[in-house]
């Protein structure tokens, strides 16, 4: 592209946002006219892929996703011409460079809900996120735009949420929850609503939730992302919730052992200060 063509990040932000609002307004108009906006739609079979470094994203969470300068192109096409959803699918070696086949091969579609300027020269930029649905990958291409990818949407059986296993499972990890909630402050609040708003009729939505919490490694969170299976999915989000739970009661127990150490080393230079005090006063010591 002509360099003179080129639109800075802030203009490419200002546009998306402004295409973001506009299919809002019309599906507000449409509501007001009695005319159904379809809540459920299906989600287009081609689109692009912004590839993930860090940690995977499950389904059901809203979240700020940053996103670098130069993967703006994919977020543009996504809201143009892919009903504004893109896939967040995780780098199998972050260390080398984006392709194909360095994609893992099971992503999350998520919805672009809203775009935000930085007002800075950073190469990072902002979208608000609603991750949806889970999806297998057929094919990847390269265009212009960035990578697309052709995918499979995968469901939770709804057959496999039921039965005294699943729901064994799915009390442990609320039970998990809970500890959790005690020894991890950051987390309680989170956990309070998801509990609030949630049943055991969802075991699937549980164990990605789950999964959320811990502070567990990228590749070990894309093995549960990766669980087509409900029970395995939920055991291995188990795991690393319990996990989690462990590593949480061990640096509580550290926090404590430094701060009996801090405050024994406060009172014994008290303790040095007031004896040179009175040492002063008897005129032992000047």
């Amino acid at each position: 592209m002509d360099n003179k063509n080129k639109k800075e990040p802030a203009e490419v932000l200002e546009e998306i946002k402004e295409k973001i609002e506009a299919s809002e307004e019309e599906k507000s108009e449409l509501s007001d006219k009695g005319q159904l906006v379809p809540a459920g739609r299906n989600l287009p079979e081609t689109i692009p892929v912004l590839p993930l470094k860090g940690r995977p994203f499950f389904p059901g969470i809203h979240i700020p996703l940053e996103v670098e300068n130069h993967d703006l192109p994919a977020v543009e096409y996504s809201v143009d011409f892919a009903d504004h959803t893109i896939g967040l699918v995780m780098m199998k070696d972050p260390e080398q460079k984006v392709s194909a086949e360095n994609l893992c091969r099971v992503g999350v579609a998520a919805r672009i809900l809203n775009s935000f300027d930085e007002g800075d020269s950073s190469d990072i930029s902002q979208v608000l996120i609603a991750c949806l649905e889970r999806f297998e990958i057929i094919e990847v291409t390269e265009s212009s735009k960035g990578l697309m990818a052709h995918v499979r949407y995968v469901k939770d059986n709804e057959d496999e949420s039921t039965g005294d296993e699943i729901k064994a499972f799915s009390l442990s990890i609320i039970s998990s929850m809970r500890d959790l909630m005690k020894l991890n402050p950051l987390q309680s609040e989170a956990i309070k609503l998801f509990l609030k708003r949630s049943s055991l009729d969802n075991p699937g939505q549980l164990a990605d939730f789950a999964a959320t919490l811990t502070t567990a490694e990228g590749h070990d969170l894309q093995r549960v992302l990766e669980a087509f299976d409900l029970r395995l999915r939920i055991e291995r989000s188990l795991l690393l919730l319990k996990k989690e739970v462990e590593i949480s009661k061990i640096q509580n127990r550290i926090v404590r052992q430094i701060e009996n150490k801090m405050s024994d080393q406060r009172r014994d230079f008290f303790l040095k200060e007031q004896l040179k005090a009175i040492k002063k006063e008897l005129g032992l010591e000047k």
